[in-house]
């Protein structure tokens, strides 16, 4: 999180930080056009208030506006900023073009639907608008003034990614066979092996499959060695084939493993 950028000075915030924060009255923030011209996915205005009114969506102006108390606005910050490091620990949810403004705009707006289901209040207050475009996980997960569940938050986030797995579009036309579309469109294509592929593809039968790759080693010793014993290959690209039904148990391993999405025919 960086701070001291010129007020819709974009070309700073490009160059030189994923996040920055600003302080400016609303004439200076710039345009929609600005923010897209530069791929900034995310735009949450912080307003300061009397109370905590909670959250708005004004026309596409910004992702998100909530107006808080003045005191409330280093917890706001503390909630964006924990959220987009929660977003990219889930290699699930980050794929090559996951820097782009457009994905990113997608996940965050199937974010914020998912967060209006959650039953636990919003620190901030109620959500105005149900075409909110962002909302954060974090704000739903304070039990008192300096209290934090770090359990439910957690909780949140893998139902959230078990469901963005589950549910995720396939992305490309599958009338190629399985082992055709997989060496075609997986991202580390390059990196796998077309005999494993074929191999492990042959015999399924009909229905929906994720192709499970390493991407890198997990903290613990016992995570790797439950990665080595269940994906076969290489050690830099073990690679393993689970019907979409089972996915559940491995989205623990989410951090350290790419899901690709799949149809046997």
């Amino acid at each position: 999180m960086t701070n001291a950028y010129p007020t819709g000075n974009y070309e700073s915030l490009r160059k030189h930080a994923r996040a920055g924060v600003y302080v400016a009255t609303a004439a200076d923030l710039g345009s929609v056009d600005d923010r897209t011209a530069f791929s900034i996915s995310h735009f949450v205005i912080v307003q300061i208030a009397e109370d905590n009114f909670g959250w708005f969506y004004q026309n596409g102006f910004s992702s998100a506006t909530v107006r808080v108390k003045l005191e409330d606005v280093e917890f706001v910050l503390h909630d964006i900023a924990l959220d987009i490091a929660m977003f990219r620990s889930w290699t699930a949810l980050n794929h090559p073009s996951s820097d782009n403004a457009g994905p990113a705009n997608e996940i965050a707006r199937r974010k914020a639907m998912f967060a209006q289901g959650i039953l636990y209040p919003d620190k901030y207050g109620p959500v105005r608008d149900p075409l909110i475009a962002y909302l954060p996980f974090a704000s739903r997960c304070w039990t008192g003034y300096m209290s934090f569940d770090i359990e439910r938050y957690d909780g949140i986030w893998r139902d959230f990614v078990i469901k963005e797995i589950s549910e995720g579009t396939i992305v490309a036309s599958q009338a190629a066979k399985p082992d055709e579309y997989i060496l075609a469109n997986h991202p580390r294509a390059l990196q796998l092996r077309r005999r494993d592929i074929q191999r492990k593809v042959a015999d399924l039968e009909s229905g929906v499959y994720f192709l499970m790759t390493n991407e890198r080693r997990a903290y613990s010793k016992a995570a790797n060695d439950t990665i080595s014993m269940f994906m076969s290959g290489k050690k830099l690209m073990r690679t393993k084939v689970v019907p979409a039904k089972d996915i559940n148990e491995w989205i623990q391993y989410s951090p350290f493993i790419r899901f690709f999405k799949f149809v046997a025919p």
